[in-house]
């Protein structure tokens, strides 16, 4: 089956609709320190990797609120915003900026390269956790079939996760070009 060309972009919200309660402090204030550790176990989950979590020391129970966590891997930086779902403690982390996380990349390539090959796809981005800059740009690596690899070319668009992606080499299982249209460059 010969390969298209990918050309698309797609939001990679870190943690999105994740939702968990926190317990209130006395004065209706959230429990920060109970938000710190569900905040650390949810970006380990998606990551793979545990951050460093760090929430301001106080905030107010009150349906709607948002407040941003500082979270670290490493010497990479990035926020998690949270919400709060109701007026009680139920709250989630409603988006991520500052980095990206190859896990939930690699997820969605896999998708989109196994509807066009046979076999099984596998696809590895490098380190789990990376700088979600802005026109930074780097390779993710497909294998599928017996013997069939792609190259895919990254695009960062911005520092929330969203990437263009375009496959920029590909061999088919047994060592020859996968075809015309493979998106390799003229």
């Amino acid at each position: 089956m010969p390969l298209r060309k990918v050309v698309t972009s797609v939001g990679l919200v870190v943690v999105a609709g994740c939702s968990f309660r926190a317990s209130c402090g006395a004065g209706r204030t959230l429990d920060m320190t109970n938000v710190e550790t569900l905040v650390k176990a949810m970006m380990t989950e998606r990551a793979g990797v545990e951050p460093t979590v760090d929430c301001p020391d106080r905030e107010p129970v009150a349906k709607g609120h948002r407040f941003d966590c500082r979270i670290g891997f490493g010497d990479l930086a990035g926020v998690a915003t949270v919400e709060q779902m109701d007026d009680q403690t139920s709250i989630a982390i409603e988006s991520v900026t500052g980095v990206l996380v190859s896990r939930k990349l690699e997820a969605l390539l896999i998708t989109k390269v196994a509807a066009q090959v046979e076999g099984p796809v596998q696809v590895d981005c490098g380190p789990r956790v990376r700088r979600s800059t802005p026109g930074d740009t780097f390779r993710c690596h497909a294998t599928y079939g017996a013997a069939g690899r792609l190259a895919i070319e990254i695009t960062v668009k911005d520092d929330r996760g969203s990437v263009d992606f375009t496959t920029v080499a590909a061999v088919a299982p047994g060592g020859g070009p996968a075809s015309p249209s493979a998106g390799a460059p003229p």
